[in-house]
């Protein structure tokens, strides 16, 4: 009878024990040796921007005064072709070409100075870009 009792109580200490062993337990992280370099993200400091519209018979805002570096961009709001082509004689020249409905032209002023354009379609129409 003790034998009985004996291995009843084993069989007991075995099924809470098992249950025990049988967890799986989750693997243990692994280390790098040396942190992994990790550059700092480079500055691009932004581009200023100037967005002007071109409507039939003028374009909206015709003097403007921007800082040097910044880009115009010209948008053809208009229903006739128009250009953006600048009129003045010097280095920072440009010309859009023809531009349609809802196509748009830029340029970047890079350097100091009062650059003057105008539509090649229509020459009443001009403006001045003053870089500062």
């Amino acid at each position: 009878m003790l034998s009985l009792r004996r291995s009843g109580l084993q069989l007991a200490l075995l099924a809470l024990l098992l249950p025990a062993c049988a967890r799986v337990q989750p693997p243990l992280p692994t280390y790098t040796p040396y942190p992994t370099y990790t550059p700092y993200p480079t500055y691009t400091p932004a581009v200023p921007t100037v967005t002007l519209r071109i409507v039939d018979d003028f374009f909206q805002e015709s003097e403007i005064v921007v800082v040097r570096g910044t880009r115009v961009t010209w948008i053809n709001d208009g229903e006739n072709l128009h250009t953006v082509t600048s009129g003045s004689v010097s280095a920072d020249v440009w010309d859009s070409g023809l531009l349609k409905t809802g196509q748009q032209s830029a340029h970047t002023f890079t350097t100091n100075g009062q650059f003057a354009y105008l539509c090649k379609v229509h020459e009443f129409m001009n403006g001045t870009v003053r870089v500062i």
